[in-house]
């Protein structure tokens, strides 16, 4: 195998969350140096580090968004309570909504915050990931 199908290989297994180790032996039984695949596996784990950051920078800023979006609904439809305007089985259906939505909100921004703080606790593949 050529050196380049070699580290495509070592990337790909990589991003699907393949222990380091595992990718370290495959490329020391395929020719190259142990400090080459040692140098390789940090650039590509730091790369999938990178990638999985991003992801949670993502994460966050939707749950950010519709935490939010449900309190300001929310504070919307208080407003409209004291008028006498949110008596309708209509607008508890709308209260239902938005808790669900704030539910969600905070569950993507932990979830974001955890890929933040341990992306490498992450062994998943990244298209798991996201």
């Amino acid at each position: 195998m050529k050196s380049d199908d070699l580290m495509t290989e070592a990337r790909a297994r990589i991003t699907w969350g393949e222990p380091t180790s595992s990718v370290r032996g495959f490329l020391i039984a395929n020719g190259i140096s142990e400090t080459e695949a040692n140098a390789r596996i940090a650039e590509l784990d730091s790369e999938r580090t990178r990638d999985i950051r991003r992801i949670g920078i993502w994460d966050v800023g939707i749950g950010v968004a519709l935490l939010g979006g449900a309190a300001l609904l929310f504070w919307l439809w208080l407003r409209g309570a004291h008028h006498g305007m949110a008596s309708s089985t209509r607008s508890s259906k709308g209260v239902g909504m938005l808790i669900l939505m704030g539910l969600y909100g905070i569950w993507r921004l932990i979830k974001g915050l955890f890929y933040l703080i341990r992306p490498q606790s992450e062994r998943d593949s990244l298209t798991d990931v996201k």
